[in-house]
């Protein structure tokens, strides 16, 4: 027998036995390692107390004061927070005038030196002297027993406020002065009731 080919296969299977031990043993240690624990952040997404007790205040209605022109007297009136209050007075010509809006929603209230004029409706006797006839009206319980009534044409988008007085007629301007609606064509109904309680609230100061 050939000694060195003896020798070099002899060291050929050696090698491969000391390679395939050194992989075996190096598999057993890999498969003892305990895998770290992985540590989730934490995050619970719940609100802080100081936050979750927290609830917003809901708008407020503002009084909003006008008025005190000729001999018209100041007054309050009760304005919702979707509706803005714009007012000018002119102490020069003794004029006032509030306007209360909602997009094309508008009152108006004016007091300056103007004349006046008996109000008239349907079965209501002819009246010699200025006077407006009205088609409809509607009537709006104030604040202090005043009653109003919202007066115009029938299908019309403007409307003026007359007054009743004692003797039982109804009169404009009213004590607080000229107050007139003008709504945009085809108006929302439910609008117009809120204006109705917008003025229901006017009060004299």
């Amino acid at each position: 027998m050939n000694t060195k080919v003896f020798f070099t296969g002899f060291g050929f299977a050696l090698l491969l036995l000391v390679v395939a031990g050194g992989a075996y043993f190096l598999g057993i240690k890999r498969q003892n390692v305990t895998p770290k624990k992985q540590v989730a952040p934490d995050v619970t997404g719940e609100i802080p107390e100081s936050l979750a007790d927290f609830t917003p205040a809901p708008p407020q209605d503002k009084g909003v004061s006008a008025g005190g022109a000729v001999s018209f007297p100041k007054y309050t009136i009760v304005v919702p927070p979707d509706w803005l209050a714009t007012g000018k007075h002119d102490n020069i010509n003794d004029i006032d005038e509030l306007t209360i809006f909602q997009g094309e929603y508008e009152i108006r209230v004016y007091q300056a030196a103007t004349g006046g004029a008996l109000c008239l409706y349907p079965g209501d006797a002819p009246f010699e002297g200025p006077s407006a006839t009205y088609a409809v009206f509607s009537e709006i319980n104030g604040q202090n027993n005043l009653v109003f009534r919202r007066s115009g044409d029938a299908g019309g988008n403007a409307f003026t406020l007359c007054e009743l007085k004692n003797d039982g007629s109804y009169f404009a301007p009213t004590m607080f002065g000229h107050i007139s609606f003008s709504l945009p064509t085809g108006y929302d109904a439910n609008i117009l009731a809120e204006m109705d309680t917008i003025v229901s609230s006017i009060i004299a100061q």
